[in-house]
């Protein structure tokens, strides 16, 4: 979604499906070698959209805003991150990070795979994304089946084939006492 801050009002909204070449791998180096893309140390992944629709709409409500100019904290972070590192500072790799940072999700969903991998080799419990008495424990899927969900479906299966059969049988009377 994109959001216009200054000049006239809109919104644009991109549909597709999304691809990720996670910063490590053979997509991920070839693509940034090909369109030279400038990364830096906090660089995790490129995300590339297949759009198929794009919707707009009015953005009334949308404020106006002034960029001033960007951040500095993320690259400061990483890349005090990164010399520690190279002084010789292993727990201060990136792939250990991504570890306790990004191996999952808000809603518990696995996230980047080099974290998944670090996690796992090393050990390193993923951070506690949500706190408190209502915070998801682990991943919550809202589509998932239980098995009384398992007994409704056939308990309808069931119900469906006896009244199908009874309405077949009926049928098949009505067709052989014509005959």
């Amino acid at each position: 979604m994109f959001n216009a801050f200054e000049g006239s009002p809109r919104i644009v909204r991109l549909f597709g499906r999304g691809t990720v070449l996670e910063r490590g791998t053979p997509p991920f180096d070839d693509f940034v070698q090909k369109h030279n893309v400038q990364t830096i140390p906090a660089s995790r992944s490129i995300i590339i959209v297949r759009a198929h629709q794009a919707a707009s709409s009015c953005g009334y409500s949308v404020p106006y805003y002034q960029f001033i100019k960007f951040r500095a904290t993320l690259n400061d972070f990483f890349s005090k991150k990164a010399d520690r590192f190279e002084q010789g500072k292993t727990d201060e790799s990136l792939e250990r990070y991504w570890a306790w940072k990004n191996s999952s999700s808000i809603d518990g969903l696995p996230g980047m795979e080099i974290g998944c991998k670090t996690a796992r080799e090393e050990h390193i419990a993923p951070i506690t994304k949500m706190v408190g008495q209502k915070a998801p424990q682990g991943y919550y899927n809202a589509r998932r089946f239980s098995i009384w969900h398992l007994v409704l479906v056939a308990i309808l299966a069931s119900t469906c084939t006896a009244c199908s059969l009874l309405l077949l049988s009926g049928l098949a009377h009505r067709i052989v006492g014509t005959a």
